[in-house]
């Protein structure tokens, strides 16, 4: 029987040193580790959270660290008036991801997320993992698309 999965907000810096066990999963997962590196920039995600701009939602079995939800929180800047949660990082341990348990993760960001004024939400997920079904099992609705392309120096 699998372990009793827990969500909750959690401070950056506290999960931090758990976090970056499974950002190597991630990473391997859905970057173009030839090209772009993992380098997250902890200066400024520490100065995001000083401000009360970050936002951790973890998802727990046992205790244990098997998914998270990052959000950086700021006005739009097109539209001031609106407060936005931007998606930076979202993971769930591939043994956690049957059924509704990811679900359970964004819906419970989302009510955090709202309790804290936040109008409006914005992610992405990589075309090489495409995550429709999960999107619009939440609701949501696709109105951009991003483009990418490498520049520089290979």
């Amino acid at each position: 029987m699998r372990a009793e999965v827990t969500y909750q907000e959690e401070a950056w810096s506290a999960v931090l040193p758990e976090l970056e066990a499974c950002l190597q999963a991630h990473w391997q997962e859905v970057a173009d580790r030839d090209l772009q590196p993992l380098a997250l920039d902890y200066g400024a995600y520490a100065q995001l959270e000083a401000a009360g701009s970050l936002h951790v939602v973890t998802m727990r079995a046992a205790g244990h660290l098997v998914g998270y939800h990052v959000t950086c929180i700021s006005r739009h800047i097109n539209c001031v008036s609106v407060l936005c949660g931007f998606v930076a990082l979202y993971y769930v341990q591939p043994a956690y991801r049957a059924g509704w348990l990811p679900v359970a993760l964004f819906r419970q960001a989302e009510r955090l997320l709202q309790a804290r004024g936040v109008d409006k939400l914005f992610s992405s997920y990589k075309v090489t993992a495409p995550l429709e079904p999960l999107f619009r099992r939440l609701r949501w609705v696709a109105c951009d698309v991003a483009q990418t392309k490498w520049i520089g120096a290979f």
